[in-house]
């Protein structure tokens, strides 16, 4: 669990809160914006999937908390992007073989509809972990929306700021019993060399490799050890280009926190975002794009609430970047919290400023501290 101290600060609250009148009005805005909406029934074109990986509810409350108060706001009153789309719902989420699942199964299930076995990838639940039978692992595979988006003769694009062999991409594209197994190294000694490492079938295999767009992380994968990090990004002409693969990072990308700060610079969520729409909006039939800000876990694991704030935040960002690209009318956005990880708010007196100290392991290397 992770807790997040909040101090005595006090932020200067909006003047009008005061006035009765404020919250009168304010409720029948919310009230008359619910009537005058109109469900659209069309069928999409387009689908644009956010996921945030162990984005809580507390999550949440405490990223908006912070947005606003970056906004030298009390910050209770502000919304992230996500916040204010009009139809929300909870997801039952569990595995077929534990209750507490994994980010595999449930990427899985997300993308094909099918529920399926704890840490497994792809396939459905006839398959066991760490099942070495190759035959069954292709007998028992599921298609994801990325397969379905491609059979329809739509574009597709991955986007993730994790490893792009990581759980949740994987689940767009691989089928192993074993989301552990990202590259032929980490498959076990003697296994049928028909069974694939995930980095293989994204290369190889359908869906992987017809797939228009790939960005995030885990060059280590797809290269040799002695392979060195290349210089700068280089901007891509998306009136030119209809394929486009970018690995930014030897393993995960950098927490938004430090992003800026690595030699050669990372791009943002956002700007993998923008980039992916303007190729795949070329295609007449439409697209699929999956979007994962996969960090916001890792920061919770880290037991860094201020960095799994931000991160939140800045997937509050990608999603506002596609809302102003798309039209609303043949394009569908979904933004998706997997499962939670707990955070604890704790108050010490008054309107509360949010603080947190960002002490990272050694394996992440941070090159600044965040400012809070």
């Amino acid at each position: 669990m992770t807790n997040l101290a909040t101090s005595n600060h006090v932020y200067k609250y909006n003047e009008k809160e005061k006035d009765p009148s404020y919250w009168q009005a304010s409720g029948r805005q919310a009230l008359n914006n619910a009537l005058k909406y109109t469900m659209n029934t069309q069928r999409a074109k387009s689908s644009i999937i956010f996921i945030g990986d162990g984005m809580s509810l507390s999550t949440i409350t405490a990223a908006r908390i912070l947005y606003g108060q970056l906004l030298n706001k009390s910050g209770e009153e502000e919304q992230l992007s996500f916040e204010k789309f009009n139809n929300v719902a909870l997801i039952k989420t569990y595995n077929i073989d534990q209750q507490v699942p994994d980010s595999a199964a449930t990427a899985t299930a997300i993308l094909s509809g099918v529920k399926t076995n704890f840490y497994t990838l792809g396939v459905n639940a006839n398959v066991k972990l760490n099942d070495t039978n190759c035959q069954r692992i292709q007998q028992n595979k599921v298609h994801s929306i990325i397969q379905q988006a491609i059979d329809a003769g739509k574009s597709t694009g991955i986007i993730t700021n994790t490893r792009i062999t990581h759980a949740t991409p994987g689940a767009a594209y691989a089928h192993t019993s074993n989301r552990r197994w990202e590259c032929d190294n980490y498959l076990p000694k003697g296994i049928d060399p028909s069974c694939k490492d995930i980095a293989r079938q994204l290369i190889e295999d359908e869906p992987g490799n017809k797939i228009n767009v790939i960005m995030g992380g885990g060059r280590r994968c797809f290269f040799g050890p002695a392979f060195m990090d290349p210089g700068p990004v280089a901007q891509p002409d998306t009136n030119k280009t209809d394929y486009l693969l970018g690995l930014f990072s030897y393993s995960h990308m950098s927490y938004e926190e430090f992003r800026e700060h690595r030699d050669y610079g990372e791009p943002s969520l956002s700007e993998m975002v923008e980039v992916a729409i303007k190729i795949l909006s070329k295609n007449p039939n439409g697209y699929v794009l999956l979007v994962e800000g996969g960090r916001i876990d890792h920061a919770h694991h880290e037991n860094v609430a201020g960095v799994a704030l931000r991160e939140t935040i800045a997937l509050s960002w990608a999603v506002n970047k596609a809302l102003t690209m798309i039209n609303p009318l043949d394009t569908l956005i979904a933004d998706i919290k997997r499962f939670d990880k707990t955070l604890a708010l704790v108050q010490i007196q008054q309107t509360p400023h949010i603080t947190f100290s960002t002490r990272l392991s050694n394996k992440t290397k941070p090159s600044m501290m965040a400012v809070t």
